[in-house]
């Protein structure tokens, strides 16, 4: 009789389960429940700090930027960003952010004049070399490069080169560079 029971208890409550598993307002247990947006769920905005959270979020950004080598300029840009919002009045944040976006331009700047001086020099050592009495005893010391007001991008190479009398002595070269990279000047010093 006990076994009855249970048995009839299990069949009842499949059948209750299976009614309201079944039912379209419920999930079914694989089913992913996606509710509908409201209107008043698409108005909702960051929820302004006190001024307590605000001085202390501001104490942990500025303890965090601190930390931050000078170096990596676009951390420091984006903290800086971030301090300037929370206390707009503070010269110091606003100075930084103008002293890291213009370090910033100048990082691309350089990489920019980087990339157009190796293109440069690459064709000044090939010249430089069938230049030479003994292009095999080459051996290029140092090189720089720097543009000037023209925007032109100018390469030096120092080195040094067996001479016609079978010893070595030392040179520098400057070459100019336009806008596309192909060599203006040759200048042996």
């Amino acid at each position: 009789m006990a076994i009855l029971k249970f048995i009839l208890i299990v069949i009842i409550g499949s059948i209750i389960l299976g009614i309201i598993s079944g039912s379209p307002d419920h999930p079914k247990k694989n089913e992913q429940h996606y509710s509908k947006a409201t209107p008043i769920d698409d108005d909702i905005t960051e929820m302004p700090l006190s001024p307590k959270e605000t001085k202390t979020r501001e104490k942990a950004l500025y303890e965090k930027v601190r930390k931050l080598p000078a170096a990596n300029i676009e951390g420091n840009l984006k903290l800086y960003k971030e301090l300037v919002k929370l206390n707009p009045s503070k010269k110091l944040y606003k100075d930084k952010v103008a002293h890291y976006k213009n370090k910033l331009k100048m990082k691309k700047f350089d990489e920019n004049i980087y990339n157009e001086a190796s293109n440069c020099f690459v064709d000044t050592e090939v010249l430089l070399e069938r230049s030479l009495r003994d292009p095999d005893s080459y051996d290029r010391i140092k090189w720089g490069y720097w543009q000037d007001q023209k925007g032109e991008v100018k390469i030096w190479i120092k080195y040094r080169a067996r001479n016609g009398f079978g010893g070595y002595s030392f040179g520098k070269i400057v070459t100019a560079c336009d806008y596309r990279g192909r060599l203006k000047f040759l200048r042996s010093e």
